[in-house]
């Protein structure tokens, strides 16, 4: 038996290794992604920064238990089996996040849409408000929140409205004329936001559960490894 938990635990490391390093790399994408909308939606933000302290995490610690699983140290395999429980609890909180979140995320994103043009309207497009709604236009070449006919409410300063995708522009900085409606998304950012933002709360829901349930197995394999090893050597 001690072969066939060598085994197990050395494959179950293995796998949980390489999964550690995918929720690493997608971890960091999505903070990259999620960068300049970390102020209106600092959960999804946050927890890509989490994701990628629990895949360093699982990677160090799975690496960890492949090693002393191949040279048949019991002691360090129940410090280290342990210590992936706690991390396997920390990607539970994580988990546990991330589903509240995404939950919760079409009505926070269309108040957080609204709130921040009404900044950008009413205080003159001050850096935070200009920078983010900026960035959302390049990105998703849309102007208001749910619709195109809104934007006189959304957008009600002229020289606030000089970087809005809605109207054209001219050399003293005033609307002229509304774009096409092929130019823009005439159901507002609010919608493409959400889609955007939620892509990116379901691979890190998918690759945290996914390392969750390696994490429990491998610790538990480690832990019966430890035991039938010792058992071995009482044996002896």
């Amino acid at each position: 038996m001690f072969r066939g938990y060598s085994l197990i635990s050395t494959i179950l490391s293995g796998i949980t290794l390489i999964f550690g390093s995918t929720l690493i790399v997608a971890g960091s994408i999505c903070t990259s992604d999620t960068y300049f909308l970390r102020h209106g939606w600092q959960q999804i933000y946050a927890l890509s920064i989490c994701s990628i302290i629990v895949g360093v995490l699982t990677f160090v610690f799975a690496a960890g238990l492949l090693y002393v699983v191949n040279h048949k140290l019991p002691a360090l395999t129940t410090v280290i089996s342990i210590s992936i429980l706690v991390v396997s609890v920390f990607a539970v909180i994580c988990l546990i996040i991330l589903g509240v979140g995404i939950g919760d995320l079409k009505r926070h994103t269309y108040n957080e849409t609204q709130s921040i043009l009404n900044r950008y309207s009413t205080l003159g497009g001050v850096v935070g408000s200009q920078e983010i709604v900026g960035r959302i236009q390049e990105s998703f070449g849309c102007c208001s929140v749910n619709q195109v006919n809104n934007r006189g409410i959304a957008l009600s300063n002229t020289l606030a409205t000089k970087n809005s995708c809605c109207f054209t522009l001219v050399s003293d900085f005033k609307k002229t004329a509304v774009l096409t409606v092929e130019q823009i998304q005439s159901n507002g950012f609010s919608q493409p936001i959400f889609y955007y933002v939620r892509k990116r709360y379901i691979i890190l829901i998918t690759l945290n559960t996914i390392v969750t349930i390696l994490l429990l197995a491998t610790a538990i394999s480690g832990l019966i490894f430890e035991h039938d090893i010792r058992q071995q050597y009482v044996l002896m």
